[in-house]
């Protein structure tokens, strides 16, 4: 599957007596059928999975900064373009330089126009490794052009290329990785240049990823867009720091609380509304 877990988060939205906005909403189904929804207005997108409670995501697309909402732990990990990435295990072996990643016959091949998808014309593809169809993947030009979407995919695109580049500078050692993987990852920049994906379907037939449908001009709540001024902000590192802490207090006295209720927040710096 390319680019769907961009798809990632389902939303309720719901009215109330704060500003409302006029939004651009993105609904779809993953695996098992689970419902996401993306929620785009200007500059700023919320993403949700209403099968996995206790947080959502925010992306700032005109900062290219991400944050991810935990609830749970009343606290909000800041990721993007330039932020630090968190450091690598301890315990990783150092990376053979010798070592290469056995070469795979990747193609993107276009086999012509697909079905309409929710009025939406598409074009079909297939990703092919080794001669093997890995999936179909239906993308949308005409879609591209509804309020939002151009800018979202372009931002998504943009930080996962400088996650890739920056991971890829670590000195991680190299893991065997499916064909069909590796396909995808080489032409996760050229699809987004394609229009927005509408349905995914895997080498078995199985429909992976579908949208079910895209509105605008929904009123939607401002503070839907805000971050909780209450939590404290962390990078990904101070978040392993922050886990490595609490798990060794743990085991050193198994009756303290378990790791997401007893850390200290105090040490983190406050939200910067100015960011």
């Amino acid at each position: 599957m390319i680019i769907t877990d961009w798809w990632i988060t389902g939303l309720a939205l719901t009215l109330a007596v704060t500003p409302a906005g006029a939004a651009t909403v993105i609904k779809h189904h993953g695996k098992q059928d689970k419902a996401q929804t993306v929620l785009i207005e200007g500059d700023k997108a919320r993403m949700e999975n209403t099968q996995r409670r206790g947080g959502y995501t925010l992306i700032y697309l005109a900062t290219k900064k991400v944050f991810m909402v935990d609830e749970r732990n009343k606290r909000v990990i800041k990721m993007g373009v330039g932020e630090e990435l968190p450091p690598l295990p301890p315990n990783l072996p150092p990376r053979d330089k010798s070592q290469k990643m056995p070469e795979v016959d990747a193609k993107l091949v276009k086999l012509g126009a697909g079905p309409e998808i929710l009025n939406y014309p598409t074009a079909h593809y297939q990703i092919v490794a080794n001669e093997v169809v890995c999936s179909d993947e239906y993308f949308s030009e005409t879609a591209r052009s509804v309020v939002g979407l151009d800018s979202f995919i372009n931002t998504l695109a943009e930080l996962a290329q400088d996650r890739k580049q920056r991971m890829g500078q670590m000195s991680m050692p190299l893991m065997a990785r499916d064909p069909c993987m590796q396909a995808q990852e080489k032409f996760e920049e050229e699809v987004t240049k394609l229009g927005v994906p509408m349905r995914s379907v895997d080498n078995k037939g199985r429909v992976i990823m579908e949208v079910v449908s895209i509105e605008t001009d929904v009123k939607v709540d401002a503070e839907k867009f805000e971050l909780p001024k209450d939590y404290p902000v962390m990078t990904e590192k101070e978040i392993v720091q922050a886990m490595e802490q609490e798990s060794r207090q743990q085991m050193a006295d198994p009756r303290l609380e378990p790791p997401e209720n007893q850390a200290d927040k105090s040490q983190y710096r406050p939200l910067d509304q100015n960011r």
